[in-house]
Parts: C-alpha cells; structure tokens; sequence
C-alpha cells in the first residue's frame, strides 16, 4: 500500500514538473514576443534630455568638476529654485550616463531590458494576487500592446530608465507587502516601505500612491472593514506626506509659488514654460481635461489613432513588413494558447482565487494616479493632446492592463461551462490582440523613424565626422558658431569627441546666442538695428559649422574659418570665408550618388556669382573606406558657406 501510495505521489510531481516546463516554454515565448516587439527601440538614438546628458564626462571635463559635485548642484538647484526634491533620479540620470557614455546601443538595451524586467515582474505580481500561472502570461502577453512610442517626451525613447526604474521600485514594494500579508515577517514589511521611498525620491508622480497600498491590504486581508487596511498602510502614508512637505517647504521658504498662473502665460512666454510646469495651476476645467488626456493615452492604439488621424495614414511599408505579419500570427496564436490555460484552470479549480472586481478598481486607481500631478501642470495642460501622455503614462498602462485582464477573467468566469461560447470568444479577443500588436509595432518603427531623422542621424554625422579628424584643425579656445543647432551642440559634446576645449559655442539653443563679448571687440565694424557686422583676423580663430543628415547612409558637415560676419543674437545672415573643409560620409560604400552643388560667393565684388567646383582648389586630406574629408581653398574669394549643400 506505501509503495502505492509512493508511486502516485512520484508521478503526480512528474506531471507538476512537465506541467512547470510547459509554462516556462510560454514564457520564454512571451518574452520572446516582446523583446520582438520592442526590438526597434535598439535602431533610435538619444532623445530628448538624454541628448543633453550622454556627454557628462564632456561636460564635467570642461567645467573642471567632478560627478559628485555636479550631481549635488543640480540636486541643490531643483530645490532652491523649482521646489523639487527628486534626488535619486537626479543621482541615476548622471551615474547612467557617466558609465554607459555615448554608447546609445548599450544604453538601449539596458531599456529593453529593464523594460523586460517590468514585464516579468509585473506577471509575477499578477501570480501572486489572482493564484493563477495562466492570468500571468496574460499579462505578461498583453504588455508590448500597450507600449507606443510617441513624438514627444515619451518614456520609453528617452528618460534614462526613469519610468521603468520608477515602476520597478513600486512593484517590487507591492510584492514585498503581499509577501508580508502572507507570511507575517517584519523583513518584508520594512522592504516594501524601503523600495515606496526610493519611488519617492525618483518621481513625484509616485506621491499619492499610497492609496494603492490601501487598497493592495484591503484586497489581501480577508477583512471588509477598514480600520486594518487602515493602520498598515499609515507608514506608506508618512513617507509620502515627509517626502512631499520638502519641496513644500522649499517653496515657503525660498518665495516659489505655490499655485501658478492660467496657461495663457506659457501661450505669450514660451520662455516661461519650463518654470511653470513645476507650478500648479488647479483650474478645474484645465485640470480635467489634461487629466483626461493622461488617462486615456494609456489605452492602446490612442496616439496611433490620434497621430494618424491628423498626418495621415501610417505608410504600408510598415504594416506590410514581414515582421509585422509574424507578430499578427504569433499574437493570435499565444492568444488562444493561453485563452485555453485559463479556461483549462477554471474548469480544474471551480472557483475564483480572487476578488476581479475589487481587483479591477485597484487597476483603475493604477491607471488614473500617475496622471494626477501631471494635470496640474500648466505646461501640460497647454501642451497634451488626445492620444499624447507625458512620462507617467508609462504607469498606467499596467493599470489599465490590470483591468483589462480583469474584464477577460470575468467574462471566461461567466461562460466557461459552455465550452461552446469559448471558442468564439477565444478567437475574437486573439484576433484583437493579433490586430493590435501589428499596428502597434508598425506605428512604433514609423515613430523611431521620425525621430532618427531629428535625432539619431544628424548626431552620427557630427560625431563621425570628429572621430575622423574634422576637428583637428580647430585650436583650444577658438570660437564655434553651429547652425542649425542641435540639443549636444554644446562644449562637453565637443570636448568629449574631438579633444578641443572651445573657448564660446554660439547656438540658437544654449548658452547666450551667437553673439558673445568673447568675440573680439575689435573685429566689430557696423551695428545697426541689432545686426552685427564683424570682420575677423586670421588669428581670431572665429569657425563656423553646419552639417546635415537624414539617413544613417549619408551626410556631410562643413567647417569653415570665418573672415566676415553679419549676425543676430539669434540669427547667422552671412558667413564668408576663403577657405573650409567639408566631411563627407557615405556608410553605404557608393560614392557616385555624394558631390557637392555649386554654392554662390557673397564677396561684395562679386554679389551673388554661381562659383563652381572647377574654380577653387580642393584637395582631399584624409580619407576611410565610407568617408573623405576635403580642404577647399576659394582662391582668396569670400564665400558665403551658408549656401553651400550637398547631395
């Protein structure tokens, strides 16, 4: 009878650990999917603030400091004079970048990573909460659908890991409370409170998410009464209303406003936007609707929708891709596999492991929270619109998945006796999900493709160009004016890249225009209604610089010694030199398709002449397999570098 009885136990574990090994298959499966899905995320450049802060070491170097010095200031400088206290985001933004440099592709995947690492998480958070492994791939399933990738600050592109480390912290807290509820061992407790106040100290948005630890302790206790749920959540509530009362308190201390002005002041100084976001601006009927517009951009295919619908339709070059079509097929296949998992527990366990609906509103508060503070921002209530969240949407989108896996238990829970409604069922949700998933994908790489034009492709070129010696003939000290500008026009970025530590970079960006008292005082020779005209020596080393590239194929930059200048603060209207060097990149090998137009001398003895390449002497200085960089000598004439192009 005991060897019996031992015989059914072992091939009882046998079939839990066959059973183990299929659900890790589909999770790999999943996993793969996603990492499928968010693959493009490793084509796209530094966007947004990270342009700004991928050359710290640049930065610091010029500025003669050191990371920790650094970090403080800006730490000091968001207190002191906006009134925010985020002091781990500012530590995470600089030691990111201050290890990971330039390197955009190591920097990608470390998002595609940690993004991956939400996912996982957040599916073992739903393990933990519904009792089931197949609601778990659900979730895990459904995730990338709610990821779209927008021309804006979106957080997933951009925002050194912020969002993603953000909801690691409040998700591993979650896991640490329900750990406690279940075990009773202080240890998680005091781990929980420990990762909510490192969210704290990251993001505001994480503020009024004490509410969801009420809610998680209700959920979880067994208890319909409030005044447990209550007492246990008192510390989340402490360390949120300590961590709100310093900027509070800065702001009474150093005279920052409390509460701002309308949004109209942002619409007549646009300068004052920056100062202003930090500012509320508690109008009800701004405030609603920005929060509205939060909210709703969580939902998949909302900006697809609302971006699409003013631009046009997405290029079929995208939807017909063959990458598109394998995650349709494989969206509507997962989907009915894991559709027939939950089924398949249903029909085992004959009962709910947990409450959906109280489930569903903890999913609700998930979803409308992040947006709360946001809302209040005049900047945004100005600036969103349907279908464009800001950052903290990245955290609502696993509150609306919550709800959405929710609604699908719930209507599974209904009907799943009737093997006959099932099937149906099944097979409209994977083809939603099969739907969603290739227009999502495909509106993502149409996006990452904007952008690069912005972002990634113009930054190659430069960069390329100074690794190959552009720069080389440019002396410490000397004088850049850059135009167009681009947000890494800035010293660190140049110091970083070529060695030289440049004395003023004049751009339209940063710093104070083109126009500076570093420019020699006595090169000025007309001033009339704010235009200037200088009229430099050799040895002012004055240097201008354009460059240009939409494909990461080609492009080309022009560095030229400036003799003359007619300029603005804000404006470049002529620069004439007589002689330049022009970088020349052509990645893809072919060289044919690369030659340089003709381009029009401003000499006043020659106003507006065509000038052709026979004229002047060019000679090529250095050379690789996908580049060449010329000299051009302009036979002592004065030329306007500025109407210069190449195609």
């Amino acid at each position: 009878m005991r060897a019996k009885v031992e015989h059914i136990l072992v091939k009882a574990q046998g079939r839990n650990m066959q059973i183990n090994r299929i659900y890790l298959l589909y999770c790999l499966a999943v996993v793969f999917l996603a990492v499928l899905m968010l693959a493009p995320l490793l084509t796209s450049g530094f966007v947004s603030d990270d342009s700004d802060f991928s050359f710290i070491k640049g930065t610091l170097s010029y500025n003669n400091q050191n990371l920790g010095d650094f970090t403080y200031g800006w730490i000091i400088g968001w207190l002191f004079h906006i009134g925010r206290f985020v002091p781990l985001s500012t530590v995470l933004l600089h030691t990111i970048f201050y290890i990971m440099g330039q390197n955009v592709f190591i920097y990608k995947l470390t998002i595609l990573t940690f993004i991956i690492i939400n996912i996982l998480t957040f599916g073992y958070f739903i393990k933990l909460i519904t009792g089931s492994r197949s609601l778990c791939l659900l979730s895990m399933l459904m995730a990338p659908l709610f990821f779209q990738i927008r021309l804006f600050h979106d957080p997933i592109v951009s925002f050194n890991l912020l969002m993603q480390l953000v909801f690691l912290f409040v998700i591993l807290s979650m896991i640490s409370l329900i750990y406690y509820l279940k075990k009773g061992k202080k240890k998680y407790l005091i781990s929980s409170l420990f990762l909510y106040l490192l969210s704290l100290l990251t993001y505001e948005l994480t503020y009024p998410l004490f509410i969801l630890y009420f809610l998680l302790i209700y959920i979880n206790s067994g208890k319909r009464e409030f005044k447990y749920p209550l007492m246990l959540s008192a510390p989340f509530i402490c360390l949120s209303l300590l961590c709100i009362s310093i900027p509070f308190i800065s702001r009474m201390y150093f005279g920052i406003p409390l509460v701002g002005g309308p949004i109209d002041a942002i619409i007549t100084n646009p300068g004052e936007a920056f100062k202003s976001t930090y500012v509320p601006n508690p109008n009800p009927k701004e405030y609603i609707i920005t929060l509205a517009k939060q909210t709703t951009a969580a939902f998949p295919l909302s900006y697809a929708m609302a971006h699409y619908a003013r631009r046009g339709l997405i290029s079929l070059k995208f939807l017909s891709s063959w990458v598109t079509i394998v995650i349709a097929i494989l969206y509507f296949i997962f989907y009915l596999i894991i559709s027939n998992a939950v089924v398949d527990e249903l029909l085992v366990q004959k009962k709910r492991e947990f409450n959906a609906k109280l489930f569903f509103v903890f999913g609700l508060f998930l979803l409308i929270m992040p947006g709360i503070l946001v809302a209040l921002s005049p900047k945004y209530q100005y600036y969103l619109f349907w279908g464009t969240g800001y950052l903290p949407v990245y955290v609502s989108y696993f509150g609306l998945m919550i709800m959405t896996i929710c609604a699908i238990y719930g209507i599974y829970c209904k009907i799943y006796v009737d093997k006959r409604n099932i099937f149906p069922l099944s097979l409209i949700l994977a083809l939603i999900f099969s739907l969603t998933g290739s227009i999502t994908y495909a509106c993502n790489v149409s996006t990452l493709d904007e952008l690069n034009n912005g972002w990634l492709y113009p930054r190659m070129i430069i960069e390329n160009g100074l690794k190959d010696g552009l720069f080389k003939f440019v002396p410490d000290e000397a004088i850049l004016l850059v135009d167009p500008s681009y947000p890494w026009d800035q010293p660190g970025f140049y110091l970083m890249n070529s060695g030289v530590k440049l004395g003023y970079l004049g751009s339209i960006l940063f710093g104070e225009g083109y126009l500076s008292d570093k420019l020699p005082k006595a090169a000025l020779r007309e001033n009339f209604n704010n235009s200037f005209r200088y009229e430099f020596s050799n040895s002012d080393n004055i240097f201008y610089l354009k460059y240009f590239s939409q494909s990461k194929h080609e492009g080309y930059a022009v560095l030229g010694k400036v003799q003359e200048l007619l300029a603005t603060n804000k404006t470049l209207d002529r620069v004439l030199v007589s002689y330049m060097y022009i970088y020349i990149y052509h990645g893809s090998g072919q060289k044919e398709h690369l030659f340089i137009k003709d381009f029009y001398a401003n000499d006043p003895r020659l106003q507006g002449t065509k000038i052709n390449m026979d004229e002047i002497n060019s000679s090529l200085v250095s050379s690789g397999t996908d580049w060449e960089l010329y000299s051009i000598n302009c036979n002592d004439l004065l030329i306007d570098v500025k109407s210069l192009f190449i195609v």
